[in-house]
């Protein structure tokens, strides 16, 4: 019987049985924080997107919730994506699924990006939809990660093949990045 029932669950979740409110203004800042413990950047996103007017949609590293996010893309005029920690590599699929809908995604920022996985490389690709990428580390470099590593973009894809790519340092420790207001303030004049 719990068979079934998961069976059942999965169905609707992959049919949007379980759907969300989409924001109904014309611009769109989705967020993704890295695992549980690791902060969350829901309240960082909610800032940036009340001073670009944007609406805006956060969530863990869950792939459930950013297929759940695909339908609030369409028909936007901007969308901006926001990964932190191990939330950049759910923001890159967020991206990748976007450019298979024919959606151009104006930045996607990536805020000390980690991984935990061995082997990312067979499927890890930035697609060709995302007019710009900034990447933001912190100073610490014997920051701990989240036991993840830091994810160096240029391993896997040459950031020459992008059409605008740079990376910053932002001071803080890993876990302090969701609370900087410098970095707020640097996101906000990159999407203005």
């Amino acid at each position: 019987m719990n068979k079934l029932v998961n069976l059942l669950v999965g169905v609707l979740v992959g049919l949007g049985g379980c759907s969300i409110k989409c924001p109904p203004k014309d611009n769109l800042l989705v967020g993704f924080s890295g695992i549980p413990f690791s902060g969350s950047i829901e309240n960082f996103v909610k800032d940036v997107g009340e001073k670009i007017d944007s609406g805006i949609l956060t969530t863990d590293n869950s792939l459930e919730n950013y297929r759940k996010f695909l339908g609030c893309a369409n028909d936007k005029k901007n969308i901006d994506v926001l990964g932190y920690s191990q939330g950049c590599t759910s923001a890159i699929l967020y991206c990748q699924r976007l450019n298979e809908k024919g959606i151009d995604v104006d930045n996607l920022f990536l805020i000390d990006p980690t991984f935990t996985r061995n082997s990312i490389e067979d499927w890890f690709k930035i697609p060709n939809n995302i007019d710009s990428i900034k990447v933001y580390r912190n100073l610490d470099d014997k920051d701990d990660y989240c036991r993840g590593h830091s994810l160096d973009i240029g391993n896997f894809q040459d950031p020459n093949t992008f059409k605008r790519y740079s990376e910053e340092r932002v001071s803080g420790t890993h876990w302090q990045m969701p609370s900087s207001s410098d970095l707020k303030e640097r996101i906000v004049k990159e999407i203005e």
